[in-house]
């Protein structure tokens, strides 16, 4: 297990944005209608949310959000996982299960009681990530249609 999983610094930005591009370039590549989300700097302008990272050097990130779910697209006591990716370059045995547990416990203290990640359909490593978490799909929250991400509900 990692016990070098915090949450992200300013100096973590040029490895975020690294992480960050290299994934989306990626997804693209399967999908095109996973346009590019809002750079890794806005990340520290949240309030809500936080950014896990972990390695050393960082070799992966989460991105978490809590509570900021306008007009009830969510339950207020949801956290969503709208990013996580490992360097692709690097083998980090347990990284991304370290990233969750870090996070889900952040949000557990931040009241949350449930989590949903945000998994692309054609990224078949992440959705077999979510499943080995005993995650599974789900298609309750209708106002997620965004054809191009699947929804899983996280059961702890």
């Amino acid at each position: 297990m990692f016990n070098n999983v915090r949450p992200a610094q300013s100096t973590d930005l040029a490895v975020l944005e690294s992480l960050y591009t290299e994934r989306q370039t990626i997804v693209t590549q399967a999908d095109p209608r996973l346009r590019p989300l809002p750079s890794a700097s806005q990340w520290f302008e949240r309030n809500t949310g936080l950014v896990w990272v972990g390695g050393q050097p960082v070799g992966g990130y989460l991105s978490l959000w809590v509570k900021t779910w306008p007009g009830g697209i969510l339950p207020l006591d949801t956290a969503l996982i709208d990013q996580m990716t490992l360097d692709a370059h690097a083998y980090h045995p347990g990284l991304g299960r370290a990233l969750f547990e870090a996070a889900w416990a952040w949000a557990q203290e931040h009241e949350a009681t449930a989590l949903l990640a945000l998994v692309p359909r054609y990224d078949p490593v992440g959705q077999a990530f979510w499943r080995s978490l005993g995650a599974h799909p789900t298609q309750d929250y209708a106002t997620f249609k965004l054809s191009a991400y699947q929804v899983f509900q996280v059961k702890r």
